[in-house]
């Protein structure tokens, strides 16, 4: 799509798969000499060997019980011969050909800036268009199709390895893993630790708006623990895992320091803390709408999980830890929005991410009929049918229900802005049935001041969401940041540009504290990705 003028970025160079490319390269390297010997059939033989070892390296294989996953290309070549990493990924959803239920003729009119905007952003783990559409013309998701109606809306194109801290760390800075720092959920395979806020190199939009004298508001986003000092508050995604923290410490001292890296400032604390409970305490009438349990099944289901080994991979469990999730960090995001005020609200919705990668079979069992898969693994999704066919709906429903509540307070200074960092895909293992590897697009919704309201746009990369978000604030954008503001949304007078640029907001100085996960938090994430088959 067409962006605002300012030298192009090497992030949009073309692809290269190193398993073609290599074939065509090794001539050239084994030349001269080198090819003489390669004449021996032996050492032949040995080169072939060798080049099968780097292709299965580079393409990976699957964890037991799936086929091997598709090759993950992060990389390009860029000007003067460089290496561009993490290049967004082109993608197609259902979107390409929905044709919106509404009457179109006001698109191209624009929404006026005003002079202190202020968003609410909204980061829906997962989304994807190839489910939400089907809810929009069903009347099921209203709120959504409001937003859609009144602004901007396409696909949102991803990068690869489609972790989410790598993914919305990208979001959060406007620039690549190779530059924030943060790879993936862990630092490395071999050493089995969680990547924390600790471990980013720059400066996030929270950190850039604190200084700038804004107030955020920023609640479960990925990789925000220990809580960043920030102008107004953040409350850590790590708020979900405190009763592990309490297994992890035995001092009431070691926990009072453990919980006040979950809030910043720590005066809200107590506050916050009163929102936290166990999956336990969850009942029949909050979680009914989200499985066709009876009020029998629930009770057993619940008197089964009490006596589950801690941690418990279950359907079930997952689906409790999903709801609960969300209606926490809603309700605390809800509660202080109202009460700060603040320029920006940055809320992450976690369950359409949990729910797809355990329920997507039974949302779209139709999908999987091609699969190679045992007759018992058909057999024991389908007895489970009846119970979580309507489950990810019902989630992309309840995060509908929760746009609305928080649209309900909006003024004409603020503006709302819905992103995923990926879709979703049916997978080719049958123990997670949902995946993202081959990096289906995500989605990218804003109405409110200074936005156009033009319908359908063309694709945008996770790249240009901080750019244009600081356009829309007034901000200047930096030029260190790969993506650009995206001139089809942004509104401007004929003629003239909302655009300003500054050199860069990064500084020398700056870093995270440093602040270890708690032994007993890392275990269950831990063993949460394997069993999402994130690791192994």
């Amino acid at each position: 799509m067409r962006r605002a003028t300012e030298p192009p970025h090497p992030n949009l160079a073309t692809r290269v798969y190193w398993p073609t490319v290599l074939p065509t390269v090794l001539p050239t390297v084994l030349d001269g000499a080198f090819l003489k010997i390669l004449r021996n059939s032996l050492v032949i033989t040995l080169a072939a060997g060798l080049f099968s070892l780097v292709v299965l390296h580079v393409v990976g294989c699957g964890p037991a019980g799936e086929t091997a996953r598709t090759a993950r290309p992060n990389a390009s070549p860029g000007a003067a011969g460089q290496t561009v990493q993490f290049v967004p990924v082109p993608g197609q959803s259902k979107l390409d050909e929905w044709v919106p239920p509404w009457d179109s003729s006001s698109e191209g009119e624009i929404h006026p800036p005003t002079t202190a905007p202020k968003w609410i952003v909204l980061t829906w783990d997962g989304a994807t268009w190839d489910i939400a559409l089907s809810l929009i013309d069903a009347g099921k998701m209203p709120h959504l199709a409001s937003v859609m109606r009144r602004g901007v809306f396409t696909n949102l194109e991803t990068i690869q390895p489609t972790e989410s801290p790598l993914v919305w760390t990208t979001v959060a800075t406007g620039m690549g893993p190779e530059a924030h720092g943060i790879q993936g959920f862990i630092k490395a395979q071999e050493l089995q630790t969680l990547n924390t806020a600790g471990d980013r190199k720059v400066k996030a939009v929270w950190n850039i708006l604190t200084e700038l004298e804004k107030e955020v508001l920023v609640v479960g986003f990925h990789n925000t623990f220990p809580a960043e000092r920030v102008s107004g508050m953040m409350i850590s995604n790590y708020l979900m895992y405190r009763h592990s923290f309490e297994r992890s410490f035995k001092r009431e001292a070691e926990m009072v320091k453990a919980d006040s890296r979950l809030v910043y400032p720590v005066e809200y604390l107590d506050e916050v803390l009163a929102y936290d409970r166990s999956i336990d305490t969850l009942g029949f009438g909050e979680l009914n709408r989200f499985a066709d349990w009876s009020a029998d099944d629930f009770e057993r289901e619940m008197k089964e999980a009490s006596q589950r080994a801690v941690p418990d991979r279950t359907p079930f469990t997952y689906l409790r830890k999903a709801y609960l999730f969300d209606t926490i960090n809603a309700e605390l995001a809800f509660e202080f929005y109202r009460r700060l005020g603040p320029d920006l609200l940055l809320l992450h919705f976690q369950s359409l991410d949990w729910s797809s990668h355990y329920f997507l079979y039974h949302h779209w069992p139709a999908k999987f009929a091609q699969r190679k898969w045992p007759a018992k693994a058909f057999a024991a999704l389908n007895a489970e049918l009846p119970t979580y066919q309507g489950t990810i709906a019902a989630f992309y429903e309840y995060a509908d229900e929760w746009l609305g509540r928080f649209l309900s307070m909006l003024d004409a200074d603020t503006g709302v802005l819905i992103l995923s960092d990926h879709g979703f895909e049916p997978s080719p293992g049958y123990d997670r049935t949902g995946f993202h590897d081959n990096a289906p697009p995500g989605i990218f919704v804003a109405s409110g001041p200074g936005i156009r309201s033009r319908g359908r746009i063309g694709n945008v990369s996770v790249y240009d969401v901080l750019p244009t978000l600081f356009t829309l604030m007034n901000l200047a954008v930096a030029r260190d940041w790969r993506g650009q503001p995206l001139s089809e949304v942004v509104a401007a007078p004929t003629g003239t540009s909302r655009i300003r640029y500054v050199d860069t907001y990064q500084t020398p100085e700056f870093a995270v504290p440093q602040a270890d996960v708690p032994d007993e938090v890392n275990e269950e994430l831990l063993d949460q990705l394997r069993s999402l088959g994130y690791i192994r």
